[in-house]
């Protein structure tokens, strides 16, 4: 029986308990209830004990986290009474453990700061909230992150991180990035002030800078035109060109490299513009960058056309220079040979162009000469090469082309002449005629010698009658010895 059923039937039958049978069935149900009870009492005494343990266990934990934490933290009670403190890794520590228990309103560094006394107002009526805040500490000054929060209807966690670092760093970067915009603008001002077009990208090729004369010369905004492949901008012929240069450029490590190059751009409009590139690099914030300087050539490329134009050929007709006709006839002549063509020249000199300039005045002998090329022009191929020889001397290389063939372009061209009329200032008639030499290349030989044996022709025909071709074959078959050259 139960030992505390015992007592209780001893203190209420201490002369022995009744024999009922009913009553012996009531005390062994209450015994039973007793030990049930007891059962249940242990096992409850069991499950304290593990409770407490393990809150004992995690109090312990949550001490070796709040040590480890490098954040100061003070548990506060409603009267504001300091329940634990944690100094965390503060050099000189703001608190000290001595300070548990005592009010937080007469901690030194929360006396030191209206910002923390302001913080910490009535903390009682919140849930949770935190601020940035500026402690003075004696000669040192702390940027800290100040949260409190209610974990318990009594109870709050004051935690205090140090920011100082976080915020020297979010200070220095804003210095900078305001450094960096102040450069770019500088840099934006240098490239605007640029007499050329400004184009700067990056090492995916994408447009980061560009200066006003490109916007203007694109029709494009600043905005439109950063962050686009400057490949858009160049014509299909000169791409893989540029795209070259570029990746020179982008992989040359430590290398200043400057080289310059002449395309054509495609503007939006569809035109185009004759520019040359010059490319150089720049590493700006630790990133390289290409600097295209675009320079607008059109005017450049159309006098140095009419300078070629003025060094190759006769300003007064346009025929080629003497010169110029001996390079390009020379090469012309090289080439036949080596493709196994023939290759013919024929001399052209006006008769009696002396009487004409006499008669009329030179500047009616220029439009004698000017007439003649035109009327030569009329009568050669695309190929053929026309080129005045002096005065009114002129000469015309045939590439391709036999003896037979040459003397009947020198024909057509002497008939044409033939039926000129050039008009004199006084309005009246002039009418002349040219005589012809023709001669086919032999092996071996040069342009010179060729011109020598057109010339002999030439002055064959003036000395036989005037205004008709004399060919070389024709020349060797009907002279009897070299003629010396007639006055015209």
């Amino acid at each position: 029986m139960h030992r505390m059923l015992k007592r209780q039937l001893r203190k209420a039958y201490p002369n022995g308990m009744p024999k009922d049978a009913e009553f012996t069935l009531f005390v062994e149900i209450v015994n039973q209830a007793y030990k049930s009870m007891s059962e249940e009492l242990r096992i409850t005494e069991r499950s304290l004990d593990l409770s407490c343990e393990e809150l004992n266990d995690r109090h312990n934990t949550l001490s070796k986290i709040l040590d480890a934490l490098p954040d100061m933290s003070m548990w506060l009670d409603q009267q504001g009474v300091i329940r634990d403190i944690r100094t965390g890794n503060f050099d000189p520590p703001l608190v000290s453990k001595t300070q548990e228990h005592g009010l937080i309103s007469e901690v030194d560094f929360i006396q030191n700061s209206s910002g923390m006394q302001k913080f910490l107002r009535n903390y009682q009526d919140i849930n949770s909230k935190k601020s940035e805040i500026e402690l003075n500490c004696g000669e040192r000054t702390y940027f800290v992150e100040a949260r409190i929060t209610s974990v318990s209807k009594h109870r709050w966690l004051l935690v205090i991180r140090d920011i100082s670092i976080r915020r020297k760093l979010i200070e220095l970067q804003t210095q900078r990035l305001d450094q960096i915009k102040r450069t770019q603008k500088q840099l934006q001002g240098v490239i605007n002030a640029a007499p050329t077009g400004i184009l700067i990208s990056d090492e995916s090729n994408t447009l980061v800078m560009v200066n006003q004369y490109i916007c203007q010369k694109l029709s494009m905004s600043n905005q439109q035109l950063l962050g686009k492949d400057p490949l858009t901008f160049i014509t299909e012929k000169y791409r893989p060109e540029y795209q070259v240069e570029i990746e020179r450029h982008k992989q040359a490590n430590n290398t200043i490299l400057d080289s310059r190059l002449d395309l054509i751009m495609q503007l939006p409009n569809h035109k185009t513009l004759t520019v040359e590139m010059a490319f150089s690099t720049l590493v700006f914030e630790d990133k390289k960058l290409v600097i295209t300087a675009i320079t607008d050539i059109g005017e450049r490329k159309r006098l140095e056309n009419q300078l070629r134009i003025l060094a190759s050929t006769d300003p007064l007709t346009g025929a080629y220079n003497r010169r110029f006709f001996n390079e390009i006839s020379g090469k012309s002549l090289v080439l036949c040979r080596r493709q196994h063509q023939d290759f013919s020249v024929l001399l052209l000199d006006l008769d009696f162009f002396k009487k004409v300039n006499d008669t009329y005045g030179h500047a009616t002998g220029d439009q004698v000469l000017i007439a003649t090329v035109n009327a030569v022009r009329a009568c050669i191929r695309e190929s053929d090469i026309l080129g005045r020889y002096g005065g009114e001397e002129f000469v015309v290389a045939l590439p391709n082309t036999n003896l037979i063939m040459g003397k009947e372009i020198a024909t057509r061209i002497c008939l044409s002449i033939e039926k000129m009329v050039v008009y004199s200032d006084e309005d009246k008639p002039i009418t002349f005629t040219a005589s012809l030499g023709v001669v086919t290349a032999a092996e071996g030989e040069a342009l010179e010698q060729l011109i020598n044996l057109a010339d002999t022709c030439l002055y064959y025909a003036k000395e036989n009658g005037r205004n008709q071709v004399i060919d070389f074959d024709y020349y060797k078959e009907h002279s009897i010895k070299f003629t010396a050259k007639p006055l015209i």
